[in-house]
């Protein structure tokens, strides 16, 4: 019994650890988009997809890491570094990640600040149950945010 015990207290804390998210930030998201060696597009728009394809976190029913990819369009404004003042619109890959029981909250149909992988078939949008790719009903403080980094080029990855 104490071997069970001992092995489930091992367990806790690592669930415990893989839900350990830093708040999701326009700061943190435009920081790390910067970084990467992949291009991003951010975006102002209507996101559009079946809600009912994308998964949900199930309550106490563990389950491997999973993707499910989701066919979506956003029809907006684009930034252009000196706001979001160029309009488009663009065929999306919702690539959700679940991880355990956890899988990222997304709706359907209402305004979000995106941050668009650029890939070879078009865009990506990566969600997982942390966040930071899409930002729903962005406020104009979210969007000046945005702004404040590319012309600062100050925004930190560091989420202290």
């Amino acid at each position: 019994m104490r071997v069970f015990a001992l092995a489930a207290s091992l367990l806790i804390p690592a669930q415990a650890f893989a839900l350990s998210c830093v708040r999701p930030s326009v700061e943190l998201s435009y920081a790390t988009a910067t970084k990467s060696t992949e291009t991003y597009l951010l975006g102002t728009g209507i996101l559009t997809f079946d809600q009912n394809a994308v998964p949900r976190s199930t309550v106490g029913v563990e389950r491997p890491a999973q993707f499910t990819r989701v066919p979506a369009s956003i029809s907006g404004m684009a930034f252009t570094g000196a706001g979001f003042d160029q309009k488009f619109e663009a065929n999306v890959e919702l690539v959700v990640r679940c991880v355990q029981s956890w899988c990222p909250v997304i709706a359907s149909d209402i305004e979000h600040l995106v941050f668009l992988k650029e890939a070879e078939t078009g865009y990506i949008l990566a969600m997982d149950p942390c966040g930071g790719a899409a930002f729903p009903e962005p406020t104009p403080a979210m969007l000046d945010q945005v702004l404040a980094c590319f012309n600062d080029g100050n925004c930190s990855v560091d989420p202290s």
